[in-house]
């Protein structure tokens, strides 16, 4: 469970244990509001999690999780402020043979989500 573990560092501010979970060759993209964000290193990832400006209440709660294989999929809606849904998401990561995140795709909407943003988050709370 990658993508959510790395979601998870993310979101508690643990950035250095959210980039080890990407391979150092990780090629991403993410489709933000306005502008998309490519790389194709583990640096390059980490360029844009020092630079974007988070809000420390931020969180990814997960509605869905798929795994199939070397694939993950989750989906969800971003929370600030407790329980403040700003937006849905989609994130696909393509695992290594080790478990790293070797390519990770992310989409996220603030207008548009697919389920509904009260439903409980997956057993286990907010990841």
């Amino acid at each position: 469970m990658a993508v959510p573990e790395y979601m998870a560092h993310l979101d508690a501010g643990r950035f250095e244990e959210a980039l080890a979970l990407m391979a150092p060759d990780v090629t991403f993209l993410l489709a933000l509001p306005g502008r998309q964000v490519t790389g194709s290193s583990r640096e390059d990832y980490r360029d844009y999690v020092s630079s974007r400006s988070a809000p420390a209440d931020r969180v990814h709660r997960i509605l869905r999780h798929l795994h199939e294989g070397d694939t993950e999929v989750v989906y969800g809606v971003v929370e600030e402020g407790g329980h403040r849904a700003t937006g849905a998401f989609m994130s696909i990561g393509r695992l290594t043979a080790d478990g790293t995140i070797a390519g990770y795709q992310s989409y996220f909407d603030p207008s548009f989500s697919l389920f509904d943003a009260a439903e409980p988050a997956l057993p286990g709370g907010s990841v």
